[in-house]
């Protein structure tokens, strides 16, 4: 080898020595900037106030500047405002998340956004991490408004199922086909719903379920033709020597039918029968019939009786034994046999314009109905009577005057004012519509805001003692009658507070219980739902102010109207 190939060799040693060495010094340089970045990211990292929310993060999807947590809650506050479509078979609207009771739940929708501890931030980007995060709101509801809004939504769509019908006022009988029910259960809903919004969906479809009737068209028909199958096409009742036909067509407007163990069974209706037996009695003892007994009655005490006279009659019960006993045995005659009967005893009623009267009246509306009354004077006389007033039940809208008292209440002592907002408007706005429209949403908004157990507390402590809130709105007459019957003798609130309330309840725009059931200036406040018509308020007639609740189940706002109608007859 020469010594210029020995010497490019050397120098191609010597270069490549030297090229490995800037290279170290190189990677060595870049792992000195990569750890002092790093550490500069930890410390500045660190330089962020613990407690405090981040300089910059994403909200709702937007990244954006926040200067306080106030920044990030008046953010999400916007989506309480949002709309949730609730879809149920053929039935959908739209609901603000705050009309449903949902608000959101500051503390732990803040949380992420807040500076993480200092320990973490030793992390290198943590807190870059931390701001590029989508966090989701978090929500907090109330299952009671909730649950009020769901009802009234099942108002709506709940459909019973009905029964097969069997018409009888044909030559032969009909059966008037069933129909399938629909059933929203208002409980299972509510954590769809809340689901719903926890995903932030503008849409939750609901279930419901088709009911089905006891007694389906085909189980009636079938009932109906066993039981018409035996029937034969006449047959003659015989009282001694006197008798009297008995057509098919006349037995077939006697059938009704009853269930048993969820079967329809098809038998002669009793009351038709009786009136038959009653018919055959005028034919076959006209001379005999017995004669009624008349027993007067005023204030539900007896102040006289006129005496009847007993005589024959045919026993309904034993006619229609004795008919069911020929059609099984396939027999064309029944004996009926006249028996002795007492003279049957009628009640003839009348009442004084009294407090006892009164009280008898009341007694009589209530007998065998879900219905509860109280009436209380408030100026005069002193009446307070009632029937049934203490029973336990929904108070439906009525439950709203309480809400408004307590607004009032807290506006005289400072702590709420007319002007502040609530469900998007004033407070102002918002009692007008609890009380003129029977609004439900500032209602459920306004009592979630003092609570419910509070309102209720309150009033039970001006003497409504009935009240149960704890799950259900539940209350008695007499308790609806407690704040009407203060405001009427200023034992509430301040005299502009009073009539400014009194005012919203001329105003109500719902009249066709007690207002139109009286001449009179009435303020009162009513309420509806699932079967139940409340009404309670002040009458002020020209020489007696009185407070009138009704509660009822299953009646109608014509059957309240009546009744302060007859109440009136009486009281003034």
């Amino acid at each position: 080898m020469d010594v210029s190939t020995r010497h490019y060799i050397l120098v191609c040693m010597s270069l490549k020595l030297k090229l490995k060495g800037f290279a170290s010094r190189k990677d060595g340089f870049f792992i000195l900037l990569a750890v002092g970045l790093m550490l500069l990211i930890v410390g500045l990292q660190q330089l962020l106030p613990s407690g405090k929310p981040l300089p910059f993060a994403r909200i709702d999807g937007d990244l954006v500047r926040i200067s306080s947590t106030g920044d990030i809650t008046e953010r999400y506050k916007v989506t309480e405002e949002r709309e949730l479509s609730i879809v149920i078979q053929d039935y959908s609207g739209k609901y603000k998340l705050r009309d449903l009771g949902i608000s959101l739940d500051e503390k732990p929708t803040i949380e992420p956004y807040i500076v993480e501890s200092r320990l973490r931030r030793l992390i290198p980007f943590s807190t870059l991490a931390q701001v590029f995060r989508d966090s989701r709101p978090s929500y907090t509801s109330s299952k009671k408004s909730l649950f009020i809004v769901t009802s009234a939504i099942a108002d709506q769509i709940n459909k019973p199922a009905k029964n097969a019908e069997l018409i009888t006022d044909t030559a032969v009988p009909q059966i008037k086909a069933s129909v399938d029910g629909v059933l929203f259960e208002p409980q299972k809903a509510t954590f769809a719903i809340f689901e719903a919004v926890e995903n932030s969906d503008s849409e939750v479809t609901l279930s419901s379920k088709s009911t089905t009737p006891e007694v389906t068209t085909a189980e009636l028909e079938l009932a109906t033709s066993a039981f018409t199958g035996l029937l034969p096409e006449e047959i003659t009742i015989k009282i001694g020597s006197q008798s009297s036909i008995l057509p098919k067509s006349t037995m077939y407007r006697w059938l009704s039918y009853t269930v048993k163990d969820g079967k329809p069974e098809v038998d002669f209706d009793g009351e038709k029968l009786k009136i038959y037996a009653e018919e055959l009695t005028k034919v076959f003892a006209s001379g005999e019939l017995p004669t009624a007994t008349i027993v007067n009655l005023v204030d539900g005490i007896e102040t006289g009786r006129i005496s009847g006279t007993s005589g024959k009659s045919i026993i309904p019960e034993d006619l229609m034994k004795a008919i069911t006993s020929a059609i099984k045995n396939q027999e064309a005659t029944v004996n009926a046999v006249l028996v002795d009967v007492p003279s049957p005893i009628r009640f003839t009623r009348s009442y004084t314009k009294s407090s006892a009267g009164l009280q008898d009246l009341l007694n009589q509306i209530t007998e065998g109905k879900e219905i509860s009354i109280r009436y209380i004077d408030i100026y005069s006389r002193g009446w307070d009577v009632g029937s049934r007033q203490n029973t336990r039940s929904n108070m439906a809208s009525t439950y709203k005057m309480f809400v408004l008292y307590s607004v009032l209440k807290r506006i005289e002592a400072g702590t709420m004012s007319f002007t502040e907002q609530v469900n998007g408007q004033t407070m102002d706005s918002c009692l007008q519509t609890i009380i003129i429209d029977s609004n439900n949403e500032c209602a459920i908004a306004i009592a979630e805001r003092i609570g419910w157990t509070t309102i209720a507390n309150e009033g039970k402590a001006l003497g409504a003692t009935g009240l149960d809130w704890s799950e259900e709105l539940w209350g008695t007459a007499s308790d609806a009658s407690v704040i009407p019957a203060k405001l009427a003798r200023g034992e509430i609130l301040t005299e502009t507070n009073r009539n400014y309330m009194l005012d919203l309840m001329k105003r109500q725009r719902f009249r066709n219980g007690i207002p139109a059931g009286t001449p009179h200036v009435v303020a009162d406040k009513v309420g509806f739902i699932d079967g139940w018509l409340n009404d309670a308020g002040i009458v002020y007639a020209p020489d007696q102010t009185y407070v009138l609740a009704i509660y009822t189940s299953g009646q109608s706002w014509g059957t309240i109207a009546e009744i302060t109608r007859q109440i009136e007859s009486l009281a003034l």
